[in-house]
C-alpha cells in the first residue's frame, strides 16, 4: 500500500510516515489521535491516514518557540 494517498483534493499520509515525519512512536500517535491532539484518521482497509495538512498544523501550534 502506499505511503501517501490523494482523497477529494486533500493529502493523506500513512500512520507509517506520520511517526516517521514528526519523529513519534506508536503509542505517542494512538495517544495523541485519542486526546484530540491529532486528528482522526481516515481508515482504508486496514491502514489509517491522516490528512497532512490538518497533522502539521495542529503539531506546530502546540510547539514551543
Amino acid at each position: 500500500m502506499k505511503d501517501s494517498i490523494v482523497l477529494e483534493g486533500r493529502e493523506y499520509d500513512s500512520t507509517k510516515k506520520v511517526q516517521q515525519d514528526f519523529g513519534l512512536d506508536h503509542k505517542t500517535l494512538v495517544k495523541w489521535t485519542r486526546n484530540g491532539k491529532l486528528p482522526v484518521p481516515v481508515r482504508l482497509g486496514n491502514r489509517a491516514y491522516y490528512d497532512r495538512r490538518a497533522v502539521e498544523s495542529r503539531i506546530l501550534s502546540t510547539a514551543h518557540p
